[in-house]
C-alpha cells in the first residue's frame, strides 16, 4: 500500500481535481452557538440548508443502569434524544457516534443523567471494559439508539487510539469489548455501517496510530478519521505547514475500506489559551485555504462523508461553559465556524456550498487510484 499512497500522493499534487462530483455526503454535528431553543433550531436549519447529512456526536456519557435494565432513560437523556430525532433535516443522512470511553479518552464515559454527565453510581463505578455487565449495557444502549435514530452510519467508539495513548491497559480491555459489541451489532444490522473512529494529531505518532488502527479495523466497516491540523506541534495555524499527506496517507491503512472524515474542523481566529499560555493564530483566509484541500483530498480517497464539526462559532456557548467551569482546552473548537459569531458567512462557506453543489456519485470502495 505504500506504492498506493504515494503515487496518490503524486496525483493529487499535480494539480487539483477537475470533477463535477463528489463522492462524499457533507454534514454537520448540530453543537448550538447559544443554548437558547432559538439558537438550536437556527442551528438545524443551516445545517438543513448548507449540507445532506446530519452528525449526532453523543459522547457526554452513556445511561450505564438504564441501558442495562432496558428501562427509560432519565429525562434529560431522553428529551436529547428526542430533539435532535425530531429537528432532524427531512431527506438528510443520518450519522449516529455513541462510545463508551470518556469525553477525555481516558476510561469509561460517565453515567449521563439528570444532572449531566456524572460519576457512575455503584456497582458502576467500579466497572471497566472487561465487565459482562458494562458490555452489555453498552451493547443494549448502541441497538436501541440505532432503533431510534435509524443512521445511515454508525460509531460505537470515538478517537479510540487516544485510550491507548492515555491508559494502555484499559485499552486492551476495550480492545476485546470491540470485538464482541461489533460482532454482535452486525449481527442485528449486517447493511449498517459500524465502525470505530480515530484520530490524526501530531505528524511525529503516525506509527503509534496507524498500528492502532490496523489492530481495530476487522471491527471498523470504514476507516474514519477525527483531526483539527491547526492544532499540531509545527502547524501552528497556517494550512502551509500541514505534510501534504496529511489525508492521503489514510490509504496506506485503509485497503478495501472506505474512508470517512468524522470530525474536522480549521480555526478561523487567532485562539488564546491563558491558562495553558498557548496561542493559535488563525485567518479566515487560513480556514478557506485548508477546507479547500480537505475536500479535494477526500473526493481523491474517494470519501463516503466529511463531518465540519461547528457550523457556527460558539462565543456565547463558550461563555456558559466556561462560567459552569469547563476546562479551557473546550474552547479549541471556537472559531471554527464556517458562519462566525455574529452569523456572518465566511470565505470558506462559499467553498462548502459549492462542493455541496456537486452531484454525488460514490466510489465503488476505497481510494479513486
Amino acid at each position: 500500500m505504500q506504492v498506493v499512497a504515494t503515487s496518490l500522493l503524486l496525483t493529487v499534487l499535480a494539480g487539483p481535481l477537475v470533477a463535477a462530483e463528489r463522492s462524499f455526503h457533507m454534514g454537520f454535528t448540530p453543537f448550538p452557538y447559544d443554548f437558547t431553543d432559538a439558537a438550536q433550531i437556527d442551528t438545524y436549519d443551516r445545517i438543513a440548508s448548507h449540507a445532506d447529512l446530519i452528525a449526532h456526536h453523543l459522547d457526554t456519557g452513556v445511561p450505564w443502569p438504564e441501558a442495562a435494565r432496558r428501562s427509560a432513560y432519565p429525562k434529560l437523556v431522553e428529551d436529547e434524544i428526542a430533539r435532535r430525532v425530531s429537528r432532524s433535516p427531512a431527506g438528510h443522512r443520518v450519522y449516529l457516534a455513541l462510545t463508551p470511553i470518556s469525553t477525555l479518552r481516558d476510561g469509561v464515559a460517565l453515567y449521563w443523567s439528570d444532572a449531566g454527565p456524572v460519576t457512575p453510581p455503584p456497582p458502576w463505578n467500579r466497572r471497566d471494559f472487561s465487565s459482562p455487565q458494562l458490555r452489555k449495557a453498552y451493547l443494549n444502549y448502541c441497538l436501541d439508539m440505532i432503533d431510534r435514530f435509524e443512521p445511515d452510519y454508525m460509531a460505537y467508539g470515538v478517537e479510540v487510539d487516544i485510550l491507548a495513548q492515555n491508559d494502555p491497559e484499559a485499552f486492551e480491555k476495550f480492545v476485546r469489548m470491540a470485538r464482541k459489541v461489533y460482532r454482535k451489532l452486525k449481527r442485528k444490522h449486517p447493511a449498517l455501517p459500524i465502525f470505530l473512529t480515530f484520530t490524526l494529531g501530531q505528524p511525529f505518532d503516525w506509527d503509534q496510530r496507524r498500528a492502532v488502527m490496523e489492530r481495530l479495523l476487522p471491527y471498523s466497516d470504514v476507516l474514519a478519521i477525527s483531526t483539527y491540523p491547526y492544532l499540531a506541534a509545527g502547524v501552528d495555524g497556517d494550512p502551509a505547514n500541514i505534510p501534504a499527506d496529511w489525508f492521503l496517507r489514510l490509504a496506506e491503512v485503509a485497503d478495501a475500506k472506505p474512508i470517512a472524515i468524522a470530525e474536522t474542523g480549521y480555526a478561523a481566529e487567532t485562539l488564546v489559551f491563558e491558562t495553558l499560555d498557548w496561542t493559535v493564530p488563525g485567518k479566515a483566509s487560513w480556514q478557506n485555504r485548508f477546507l479547500k484541500s480537505l475536500l479535494r483530498d477526500s473526493q481523491s480517497l474517494g470519501a463516503e462523508f466529511v463531518i465540519w464539526f461547528v457550523v457556527v462559532d460558539y462565543d456565547r456557548s463558550w461563555e456558559i461553559m466556561e462560567a459552569a467551569g469547563v476546562p479551557e482546552l473546550f474552547k479549541a473548537w471556537r472559531d471554527t465556524g464556517l458562519f462566525d459569531e455574529r452569523l456572518r458567512p465566511r470565505k470558506a462557506l462559499r467553498t462548502w456550498d459549492k462542493w455541496l453543489r456537486r452531484d454525488r456519485v460514490p466510489h465503488p470502495v476505497g481510494p479513486d487510484l
